[in-house]
């Protein structure tokens, strides 16, 4: 499986884009994002931490034109991931779902379906719910990647649900 870092993604994106359309330059997205276009190619680069999570929402809105062209934007990652608590959830011989968990993954249903990627950003890290789901962005953060693509009309559909181990939620969300 090859993975690549987010500043590659961005920037190999807006330049497809860019063939067809002026606007999606360094300078254009930026001007969109509300950032200046030094720190949009620093992003590009690798020089500077990704933006905040509202600003990934922004990012990939401006990305949407790419589900036109055919494009597929996929995201993987788990609505809720405390791989700690899992393991040690994994001991028991029926590990039960945390209340938090269970909060976590509910609110971000609710949020996911009225399309309000503000509230969804909101849930992590800002929430103790959302910070005992995700101790750390790597697997919420694709959500919103995806999230922020996808049109206010889109249905929104979860083709999987549950949890595994305890508090790993197997949620599958798809949009369109």
């Amino acid at each position: 499986v090859h993975t690549m870092a987010f500043g590659d993604y961005i920037r190999q994106r807006r330049e497809l884009l860019l063939d067809d359309d002026r606007s999606f330059s360094v300078r254009g997205v930026a001007a969109r994002l509300g950032v200046q276009p030094s720190y949009l190619s620093k992003v590009e680069r690798e020089t500077v931490p990704p933006p905040s999570e509202a600003k990934i929402v922004e990012l990939a809105a401006s990305l949407r034109e790419l589900r036109y062209d055919g494009a597929l934007i996929f995201a993987s990652g788990n609505l809720t991931h405390n791989l700690r608590d899992a393991l040690e959830r994994m001991q028991q011989p029926d590990p039960q779902t945390p209340d938090w968990a269970r909060r976590f993954d509910d609110d971000a249903v609710v949020a996911l379906e009225q399309h309000d990627t503000a509230r969804l950003v909101s849930l992590w890290p800002d929430t103790d719910h959302g910070r005992k789901s995700h101790p750390s962005g790597d697997h919420w953060l694709p959500l919103l990647y995806a999230a922020g693509a996808a049109d206010r009309d889109d249905p929104i559909r979860f083709p999987i649900q549950g949890f595994d181990a305890g508090s790993l939620s197997m949620r599958t969300v798809l949009f369109g």
